[in-house]
């Protein structure tokens, strides 16, 4: 007799299917996007920061400037009545001036030692006046220093001190050095003590800064 063998079932093949797994081609672009983005806000916002020290900067600069010619004038004053003061500080002239007497040689040189040697008051006044006008040019980028006297008859004497400096972030939109502000009647506040006197002459990229103090 034939044996009967059962019948065998079928094999079933199995497909292994592999998930490849990984990153699109379209994150990796997102999240190059996304990176630019970020670093170009970094970028802006330590420009930003910059433009402040450097203005933070410049400003101390200016201070110590006029305290510094301030406490220069007091030397002279004590000894010497206020009228022949108010004539040895008087120095004003345009920025363009004033730079090309700066480069020139000797300017910032004094004529006579007044720390080590008696001098007269002019002598003296002169050697403060260049002492301060080399300081400037050590502290800030294109410095020219101006100082005059203001006030008359009974009111006590006082001095404005002017301080105009290069900026070269002083730019307009399209990234042009922008003109100057000068200085027009009805300013108060920080607008009359950020702008440039119309006497100066101050071309474009020129910042000022004016102050007044008494002996």
């Amino acid at each position: 007799m034939l044996s009967r063998h059962p019948a065998l079932p079928p094999r079933r093949h199995r497909r292994h299917c592999t998930h490849q797994r990984g990153v699109s081609l379209l994150e990796v672009l997102v999240s190059i996007v996304v990176f630019s983005v970020g670093l170009l806000g970094m970028l802006g916002m330590q420009t930003i920061t910059l433009r402040y020290e450097q203005g933070a900067w410049a400003r101390n600069a200016v201070g110590v400037a006029t305290a510094d010619i301030a406490e220069r004038v007091r030397t002279v004053t004590q000894p010497t009545a206020a009228a022949s003061v108010a004539a040895l500080f008087n120095s004003t002239s345009t920025y363009a001036a004033e730079r090309a007497r700066m480069e020139s040689a000797g300017y910032l040189t004094p004529g006579a030692d007044c720390m080590g040697n008696a001098c007269t008051p002019a002598e003296l006044a002169a050697y403060h006046l260049t002492e301060w006008r080399a300081g400037l040019a050590d502290s800030l980028p294109q410095a020219a220093g101006f100082i005059s006297p203001v006030g008359a008859g009974a009111a006590p004497l006082a001095f404005q001190v002017v301080v105009a400096w290069s900026d070269k972030d002083l730019t307009d939109a399209n990234n042009n050095l922008a003109p100057a502000t000068q200085c027009a009647a009805g300013d108060a506040g920080i607008a009359a003590r950020s702008c440039c006197p119309a006497a100066l002459l101050a071309p474009a990229g020129v910042r000022c800064a004016i102050s007044q103090f008494t002996p």
